[in-house]
């Protein structure tokens, strides 16, 4: 289930909101090992455990602190919202991960950036969407050569208001989809700088991906509406 996306009043100012609701987690490994950061391993089974103990029967929570995830395959498969703690900083690297619906947040108002970096890697869903949503000034999102595969909605939106030009969303060489009969499409906010390059954006016939951003740097992306304040 998502809440439709009214174009028409998305500014860059008014960030991004795609309320969707949200199932979590049961993180589990392969039969062989694939975590090389044992500490990373252990961090991700008790986020798993926070989110089952917490699930109400709409949606879980679990806090990220800083973490450096790398070579890891799990699943995601009941409800869960994400919390990146103030001024920590989530790298998944090589990282494969299915899941429902999926929140990734920071903490409002806490005054102190957060930074979400993924690599390599390839997150997605079967039914499910999936929403990053940082708003503390100075907060960025960097997603390299990874897959985003979901099909109600994708959405990306960093920053609160205009007066906050240090956050940003950097995407570089990415496929990211959602194809769903219901898909509300592929939405990339930004107070500040979107800098989008050589990604493939894949949507329903006749739909492109929004981005809205205070100052872009857009080259050889496919399906991308640029709505962009600045240069």
């Amino acid at each position: 289930m998502s809440v439709p996306i009214n174009r028409k009043y998305i500014t860059a100012s008014s960030v991004l909101a795609i309320v969707l609701m949200i199932e979590c987690v049961s993180l589990v490994s392969a039969s062989r090992p694939l975590v090389s950061n044992l500490q990373a391993k252990r961090s991700m089974r008790a986020i798993s455990d926070k989110c089952k103990k917490s699930f109400n029967g709409e949606f879980g929570q679990a806090d990220l602190k800083t973490i450096n995830l790398k070579n890891f395959r799990g699943t995601i498969d009941v409800p869960c919202r994400l919390r990146i703690r103030p001024g920590a900083s989530i790298q998944m690297t090589n990282v494969i991960l299915q899941t429902n619906n999926l929140i990734i947040e920071d903490q409002p108002q806490a005054k102190r950036p957060a930074h979400l970096v993924i690599n390599s890697s390839q997150v997605s869903s079967s039914q499910g969407g999936f929403q990053i949503r940082l708003t503390n000034k100075g907060s960025t999102v960097e997603l390299n050569k990874s897959k985003l595969s979901y099909p109600l909605s994708v959405g990306i939106s960093t920053g609160q208001t205009d007066k906050d030009a240090k956050s940003s969303v950097t995407l570089n060489s990415n496929q990211i989809t959602s194809q769903g009969e219901q898909s509300e499409g592929i939405v990339i906010v930004t107070t500040g700088t979107a800098k989008v390059t050589r990604n493939s954006f894949k949507l329903n016939p006749g739909e492109d991906a929004l981005l809205l951003g205070s100052s872009c740097q857009l080259v050889n992306n496919l399906h991308a509406n640029d709505r962009c304040n600045g240069p």
